[in-house]
């Protein structure tokens, strides 16, 4: 009886998992998974440092650079300084008669030509004068004419022996008072006329008119109250001062009879506003400034120069040919003076000494380099002498350019 029992309790094969069985296998799943996901991550981690590297070039390694070719050229020499834009002509306008302003017959900024009509004054006392000069003047015309009458009379009669001598003589000079007083009513009745044109006054050049400084109906003095000023614009002139050190050059010029050019720009030194020529050069330096005056003339015909202006000039006094030219931005100065970094053909810089001549805008002249040599125009804080480059643009003219790897050289390039 217990033994069949004891078989009655043994569940059967076809007899259902238990409950409790489901959960545990989903945990070991999940641990399976969350183990491969660790292992992965961790492979991607680790990866760089057991991935063998490559082998590094030997050597050190290159300055990148850009270059640039030095070229035989020419070069301009001028002498530089601030000028002041003064006009040609300036007049300021008075009145030379007293009397009432009639009417102003210019615009305040207006271009004028020689002869127009600018500023009337009452006309009438001065007219009045003209008539009173003229009426005297014919007066003693006629008393002249009488006592040339007389004196013919008189010439008759001392030939007849009708009147002396004294008579005759009195007569004579009667006549020659009579024309005296006749030119003196001349001289009257022309100073008369002159102040009555000076009534109308108008422009004694072509110019521009400046602001009005009187208006109809004031009262103005001879040589008194200013009416206008009038500047003329076309052509104008620059005056400037050059260092006394720089006159040797301009006179070599003015002897040759050469024509200097004069540039003016504005103050940043890049833009030009006019081009003009040399014009005259004062007779004397000033002693307290060490400087002589120069003026060159410019025909603004785009007014583009305006009096008293402050503008920088510059006079061409000759030009050098066949030079050496480099780029400014290429020449380092150190101890032992100016120099450059030469690039040789196995891409090396080496340390050029060269001597500065004359520096013009973005270039320079200098000696100590052969036309064509290649130079650095950068990358100066990391070269030395020796320091291999590799050079990033592409100048004009051939330039060796070396690889990355020290001790090999590559074609030269150019510009296309």
């Amino acid at each position: 009886m217990p033994k069949q029992n004891e078989r009655e309790e043994i569940p059967s094969p076809q007899s259902p998992v238990p409950e409790e069985s489901k959960p545990r296998k989903r945990s070991w799943f999940m641990i399976s998974l969350i183990t491969i996901l660790c292992v992965g991550v961790a492979y991607l981690l680790i990866k760089p440092f057991i991935t063998p590297k490559k082998d590094a070039p030997k050597g050190p390694r290159a300055v990148p650079i850009e270059a640039d070719i030095a070229r035989r050229g020419s070069i301009k020499v001028y002498v530089r300084a601030l000028g002041t834009v003064i006009p040609l002509h300036s007049v300021t306008v008075v009145s030379q008669v007293q009397g009432q302003i009639t009417a102003v017959n210019f615009r305040e900024g207006q271009f004028v030509k020689k002869g127009d009509s600018l500023i009337e004054i009452d006309p009438r006392p001065f007219q009045a004068a003209v008539l009173q000069a003229q009426g005297q003047l014919d007066r003693d015309r006629s008393l002249a004419r009488q006592a040339e009458i007389n004196l013919k009379r008189y010439t008759q009669a001392y030939a007849a022996h009708a009147i002396s001598q004294q008579q005759f003589s009195d007569q004579q000079q009667l006549v020659a008072q009579t024309k005296a007083t006749v030119k003196s009513d001349e001289g009257v009745l022309e100073n008369a006329q002159v102040n009555l044109a000076y009534t109308h006054i108008t422009s004694p050049l072509d110019g521009q008119m400046g602001l009005r400084l009187v208006d109809p109906g004031n009262f103005v003095q001879t040589g008194g109250t200013q009416l206008a000023v009038i500047a003329q614009i076309e052509p104008i002139t620059v005056i400037f001062s050059v260092a006394e050190d720089n006159l040797w050059q301009i006179q070599e010029q003015i002897k040759q009879k050469q024509q200097m050019t004069a540039e003016v720009y504005d103050r940043s030194l890049k833009k030009l506003i006019a081009t003009g020529t040399f014009l005259a050069m004062d007779n004397q330096i000033d002693p307290n400034t060490g400087t002589v005056r120069i003026r060159a003339i410019f025909d603004n015909k785009e007014h583009s120069l305006f009096p008293n202006q402050f503008v920088n000039t510059k006079l061409l006094v000759t030009t050098k040919e066949g030079v050496i030219l480099v780029p400014t931005a290429a020449i380092q100065i150190g101890p032992q003076g100016s120099y450059v970094y030469a690039i040789q053909q196995d891409g090396t810089a080496k340390i050029q000494k060269i001597k500065v001549e004359i520096t013009e805008g973005d270039h320079a002249s200098v000696q100590g380099l052969n036309d064509g040599q290649a130079i650095a125009i950068s990358g100066f804080d990391k070269l030395s002498e020796g320091v291999h480059v590799q050079i990033r643009n592409k100048p004009q003219q051939q330039v060796p350019r070396p690889s990355t790897t020290p001790g090999t050289t590559t074609s030269p390039i150019t510009r296309n």
